[in-house]
């Protein structure tokens, strides 16, 4: 299963000058806990902008150079080699950049959409989710902070 995971501001923007411009912390700990003892499938330069390899998750690298890689990181210089690698009983995270959403998007199962209230100014967007092939499972509003923006948690699935 393939699941995608990413947190938007009110323009489908993920990122600003390769970081995300917002900092929620339920939103951190919702990736974290949803993430844990699966693998998470990111770009390079999703991967240098975390700066390591998660922890407690099999990391996936999408690189034209996967020999610069840690040892502990698995890397692939093609989409058609990392699908042919994951197994079908497993849950998979795709947790960026732009362009690994866009590409992976035909062959997600799920969507873990965090909706953050506001114009970021972002320079990277997800994927607009199509609702022909999309429906909204769930809806849950994020915590309320003084000085963190109003979120809300979303699961989207995949149409038969």
């Amino acid at each position: 299963m393939i699941t995608m995971i990413w947190a938007e501001d009110d323009r489908h923007g993920i990122g600003r000058q390769q970081s995300i411009p917002w900092h929620i912390p339920d939103d951190m700990a919702f990736f974290r806990q949803t993430t844990l003892d699966h693998s998470v499938i990111m770009g390079r330069k999703t991967f240098e902008s975390i700066g390591r390899p998660l922890p407690c998750r099999t990391n996936l690298v999408l690189t034209h150079h996967p020999e610069h890689l840690p040892s502990e990181v698995r890397g692939f210089s093609s989409y058609e080699e990392l699908l042919a690698s994951l197994t079908k009983t497993e849950k998979h995270f795709v947790i960026g950049g732009s362009a690994v959403y866009h590409k992976l998007m035909p062959v997600a199962d799920e969507l873990l959409i965090t909706k953050v209230t506001g114009d970021f100014q972002c320079d990277v967007f997800a994927p607009v989710v199509d609702k022909q092939k999309f429906t909204l499972q769930e809806e849950r509003p994020g915590k309320s902070v003084p000085g963190v923006p109003d979120h809300v948690f979303q699961q989207w699935i995949r149409r038969n």
